[in-house]
């Protein structure tokens, strides 16, 4: 539009000059034609000129406009339904994240009736009926949704929530894995994949996803050792149960070569290696690890590295232990549950006192201190204001899954109440 205005201001420009210099030098233009003859002066006859091409320059445009009239009509109904399509669209969004199935079914069908768009509705029927828990027509609407190139991952997420809403946790699976043949950068697929197959004993395919997962940067490199370590593990306890100690034992031995550090993998290779006679490699390993996660059950296989049952050269050998971390408060504590095994009633009192006056006290340590009073002197009194500081205080140390914080026996890959794995810790005296 400004060009053709800026073209015809200079041809008015220009004309105007024509006129005003044939004005300063007149002529005459003489047409004769068929016997007629017109005479007229060069710049009148150049003003009739080009009044003539404007007029016929504007007659042309006129006729453009008319022509391309209809077309212009179907452009501002289509941006219409453009409009009202998006509208539709942004409200099953909406509809869908409300979980509101009879708005969606609305808005789907709205969007279907401006924009051709199959899929787009196939997409919000398929959702409307899984949230209606019409199971048939949402496995019908996301198998058509698959069919389409542009929604065939939507149909598989689909159908994987679809079958995890049915407690179908094998056939979700399955799905992932399938999807993730299709859509491998999928960071919901590598996860599922994962999360799912560690959760129902798949250790291999666990492990197979770990270098997509690394790839994707859903876990570290730390994360992912952990991990490794904790799949060992839990596959060789498997392995154990069902009689196979070679291929368990590789494994604790793979784990111990991986993350020397973490707990599970210290008491599961203390266990194996007591059994196979290794006393100084398990005293090694728990005199490494104690500094970073003292815990009680360590402390029984590292007495037993030196075949010594006397209460006396016990509590030797826990201080010994102990050592290595001394102002640890599970250190105190297990000092002092050994002292008062040896009977040495005064070191025994400092050691657990101590966690008394830090604040550290549990309701173990409340309840060493009336067996210390029984024992050293015969006092009930006493023991009883222990006891009732007992029912008051934090409850013993605990392996606890952090996910639902239900308290566990002992260390599990995966929580038997809320199915997180690796989410069991071991909650020990605060320090």
């Amino acid at each position: 539009m400004i060009k053709r205005l800026l073209f015809l201001i200079i041809t008015v420009i220009i004309v105007t000059l024509l006129v005003f210099w044939f004005q300063d030098h007149p002529g005459f233009l003489v047409i004769r034609w068929l016997g007629y003859e017109v005479e007229a002066q060069v710049s009148v006859a150049l003003l009739i000129l080009s009044l003539g091409f404007f007029c016929v320059w504007g007659v042309l445009g006129l006729l453009k406009k008319i022509l391309h009239f209809p077309q212009f009509l179907k452009g501002r109904y289509g941006a219409h339904h453009q409009r009202r399509g998006l509208q539709s669209l942004y409200n099953a969004l909406s509809s869908l994240e409300a979980e509101d199935v009879k708005k969606l079914l609305i808005e789907g069908e709205g969007i279907s009736s401006h924009w051709s768009e199959k899929p787009l509705e196939t997409f919000f029927k398929a959702n409307a009926a899984y949230y209606s828990n019409d199971f048939k027509g949402a496995t019908e609407a996301f198998n058509q949704l698959r069919l389409y190139k542009e929604t065939e991952f939507l149909g598989f997420k689909g159908l994987i929530k679809l079958a995890l809403k049915q407690d179908q946790e094998e056939k979700a699976l399955e799905l992932a894995i399938e999807a993730d043949k299709i859509y491998p950068q999928s960071p919901y697929i590598a996860k599922f994949i994962y999360q799912h197959s560690l959760m129902r004993e798949k250790f291999d395919q666990a492990l197979m996803m770990m270098p997509t997962l690394l790839r994707l940067k859903i876990i570290s490199e730390d994360e992912a050792e952990s991990q490794r370590a904790f799949i060992y593990v839990s596959e060789a306890n498997k392995f154990k149960e069902e009689g196979k100690s070679d291929e368990a034992d590789n494994l604790y031995e793979k784990a111990l070569q991986l993350r020397p550090d973490l707990l599970p993998v210290a008491l599961a290779n203390a266990s194996r290696l007591i059994e196979a006679g290794k006393a100084r490699k398990v005293r090694n390993l728990i005199e490494k690890i104690w500094p970073q996660t003292p815990h009680p059950d360590l402390v029984p296989y590292y007495l037993r590295t030196f075949n010594d049952g006397h209460p006396m050269e016990q509590f030797k050998q826990v201080q010994r232990l102990v050592s290595f971390a001394p102002d640890y408060p599970q250190s105190f504590l297990e000092s002092g549950r050994y002292a008062l095994n040896a009977k040495v009633w005064g070191r025994a009192r400092s050691f657990l006192m101590e966690l008394v006056e830090r604040e550290n006290a549990t309701a173990e340590v409340y309840k060493l201190l009336a067996t210390l009073e029984l024992e050293e002197h015969h006092d009930k009194n006493r023991s009883e204001q222990w006891l009732q500081k007992a029912t008051m205080a934090p409850q013993t140390s605990m392996w606890r899954c952090e996910s639902c914080l239900k308290p566990q026996d002992a260390w599990l890959g995966s929580c038997p109440d809320c199915w997180a794995w690796g989410r069991i810790n071991w909650i020990g005296v605060s320090n």
